[in-house]
C-alpha cells in the first residue's frame, strides 16, 4: 500500500477498500484513490473487483467508501472515506490467461483522508489552508527571485491580504507552490490560491467546520466574484493540528472552470480599489435585510457555467426581479391597497361591474377564469417598483439600452416578456440579443453596487467608464431597431 505519483495531475495511493451499501458491506476492494494536485478538479475512485464483488457492485450506483493504509505497529497512518461515491463508468480489464477483473470508477463525495501523527496532548488551534480557485484579484502581491545559494525559484511576499469576516472569523489568502522535477530533469513549479485561517476546531470534525464556518467564508468569496466577474469557491482544505492532517475534498458544488479565469475578464473594480470593495459590499451584505436576493444576483452575474444568451437573459432578469420584489417587501409597497377590507369591497364591485358589463359574452367558466386574475389589479406595477428603487438609491441608466418601451424601442423588459411567452429571435438576432444581454448586465451591476454601498464612480461600470471601455457602444441604436422590429409588433 504505497503512494506512487501517476502524473503531475494526481497522487495516487493504492488500497484495499471497504464499501458499504444500506445493510451489505464489501470488503477488500482493490482501489486506486486519485488525489487532484490542482484546487479545481475533483478527486476519483478506480475500483478493481474480483468477479464476485463486481457482481455485486454492479447492482448499485452509490455506495459509502472507506479504506485505510497501517504505519508502525499496523495503527492507521491514512485513513480515506466518503459517505457516497456515485458510479460513473465500469467495464472490465482483461489480464490474459483467462483471468478478467471488472473495473469502476467512481466520483467520492466530501471525501476525507486522514494523516494521523501525534504532536502533542492539546489540541489547541488548528491551521486551515482552504483551496480557493483562481482568481487574480486575491493572489498576494509577490517578488520572485532565483535564491543565491541553492539557484533555486524562490517568491518572496510583499504583503498578505487579510480580511475579517463575520463571527471573528480571520482570512488571509496566500499562495502554495508545488516543485517537481520533470521526466526531462527540469523543475516545474506550479502554485494555488488558498485563504488561510486558524480556528479552535479539531481537524477532524469537517462537519462542524462546514456548518459553522464555511457559509460565512462562502458568502465573502461571493462577493469577491462580484468585484472581480470571476466565479470563486473553496473547493476544500488541509487543516492541521497536533494530532492529524485532514484532507477535505468538497462535494455537492460546482466548480468554476479555469477558463474564464485565463481570459480575465475586466473586473468591476481595479485592483487599487478591491479591499476596499470586499469590506464595504461584504459588511452591507451582512445587513441586508434579505441577503438570499443579493446571492442569486451575484451568481447570475458570474454563473459556474456557460449559458445560452436566452438562459442568461432570462436568469439576469429573475435575479432584477427577485431585488424588485425584496425591495417592495421592505417598503410594505407590494399592494396598491394595503388595507385587506378596503381590497375585499373593491373587489367584490369590480366582480359585480364584470358580470353586468360582459353579460352574455362570457360563459361561466371563461368569467371564472378572468375573476381569478383580478387580485393582480392591487399589485404594484413592476415599471413603478423599478423606478421608485432607481430613485432610492440614485441609480443613473440614462445611457443604457432603455429598460421599459421608449419611441417603439422595445426595453429590456418587452425583451423579458417576449422570451417568456415562448419568442423566439432569428439567427440574426444573435448580436443584438447579446448587446441587450450586455446592458441587462450592467444595469444589475449597477443596482448591486448601489444596494452594496459602494461608490459606482470608482468602478468600471460607471457611466463615464463605461462610454470609453463598452465594445458595442456605436452597435446599440441598430440592435434596438432590430429586435423592436419583432418584439414590438408580436
Amino acid at each position: 500500500m504505497i503512494m506512487r505519483q501517476e502524473n503531475q495531475d494526481f497522487e495516487v495511493y493504492n488500497v484495499r477498500a471497504t464499501i458499504s451499501y444500506e445493510d451489505q458491506k464489501l470488503n477488500d476492494v482493490l482501489c486506486s484513490v486519485y488525489l487532484p494536485v490542482g484546487v479545481v478538479d475533483k478527486p476519483k475512485l478506480e475500483f478493481f473487483p474480483t468477479g464476485n464483488q463486481s457482481k455485486w457492485m454492479n447492482e448499485t450506483i452509490e455506495f459509502s467508501f472507506e479504506a485505510q493504509i497501517s504505519g508502525l505497529g499496523n495503527k492507521p497512518f491514512i485513513s480515506f472515506y466518503s459517505p457516497s461515491v456515485f458510479v460513473s463508468e465500469d467495464g472490465s480489464v482483461d489480464y490474459g490467461g483467462g483471468w478478467q477483473w471488472g473495473r469502476i470508477t467512481g466520483i467520492p463525495n466530501h471525501l476525507r483522508v486522514k494523516h494521523t501523527h501525534q504532536m502533542g496532548k492539546s489540541i489547541g488551534k488548528t491551521k486551515y489552508d482552504l483551496w480557493i480557485s483562481p482568481n487574480r484579484m486575491l493572489n498576494p502581491p509577490m517578488v520572485r527571485y532565483i535564491d543565491d545559494h541553492s539557484g533555486n525559484l524562490s517568491n518572496k511576499r510583499i504583503n498578505n491580504k487579510t480580511y475579517q469576516l463575520n463571527k471573528g472569523i480571520t482570512l488571509t489568502f496566500d499562495k502554495r507552490f508545488r516543485t517537481k522535477e520533470t521526466s526531462e530533469g527540469e523543475m516545474q513549479q506550479r502554485s494555488h490560491l488558498v485563504g488561510v485561517t486558524e480556528q479552535k476546531i479539531p481537524s477532524e470534525d469537517v462537519d462542524f467546520f462546514c456548518k459553522e464556518i464555511l457559509p460565512d467564508i462562502d458568502d465573502f468569496l461571493m462577493i469577491a466574484s462580484l468585484g472581480s466577474l470571476t466565479r470563486t469557491v473553496c473547493t476544500g482544505w488541509r487543516a492541521i493540528d497536533n494530532k492529524s492532517i485532514m484532507d477535505y475534498y468538497r462535494g455537492d458544488t460546482s466548480f468554476p472552470s479555469t477558463i474564464r479565469e485565463l481570459d480575465f475578464p475586466e473586473a468591476i473594480v481595479l485592483p487599487e480599489h478591491f479591499p476596499v470593495f470586499l469590506r464595504t459590499c461584504y459588511g452591507s451584505f451582512l445587513k441586508h435585510p434579505d441577503n438570499m436576493v443579493i446571492r442569486r444576483a451575484i451568481y447570475s452575474l458570474v454563473p459556474g457555467h456557460n449559458r445560452v444568451i436566452e438562459e442568461s437573459f432570462y436568469s439576469l432578469f429573475t435575479a432584477l426581479e427577485s431585488i424588485i420584489s425584496a425591495f417592495r417587501r421592505e417598503r410594505s409597497s407590494e399592494l396598491i391597497i394595503q388595507d385587506r377590507q378596503q381590497w375585499k369591497h373593491l373587489k367584490k364591485r369590480i366582480k359585480t361591474g364584470l358580470s353586468q358589463i360582459t353579460g352574455d359574452l362570457l360563459n361561466n367558466k371563461q368569467r371564472s377564469e378572468v375573476y381569478k386574475k383580478i387580485d393582480e389589479l392591487n399589485r404594484v406595477p413592476f415599471q413603478t417598483s423599478f423606478i421608485e428603487l432607481c430613485k432610492h438609491y440614485d441609480i443613473d441608466l440614462l445611457d443604457l439600452w432603455p429598460f421599459f418601451k421608449k419611441n417603439n424601442i422595445a426595453g429590456l423588459y418587452e425583451i423579458r416578456s417576449f422570451l417568456m411567452h415562448g419568442g423566439c429571435l432569428p439567427h440574426d438576432c444573435l448580436e443584438p440579443l447579446v448587446i441587450a444581454t450586455d446592458n441587462l448586465i450592467f444595469v444589475l451591476e449597477r443596482v448591486l453596487i448601489k444596494i452594496l454601498g459602494f461608490p459606482l464612480e470608482k468602478t468600471n461600470v460607471a457611466p463615464s467608464t463605461l462610454k470609453t471601455r463598452y465594445w458595442a457602444q456605436d452597435r446599440v441604436l441598430e440592435a434596438q431597431k432590430r429586435i423592436s422590429q419583432l418584439v414590438v409588433n408580436s
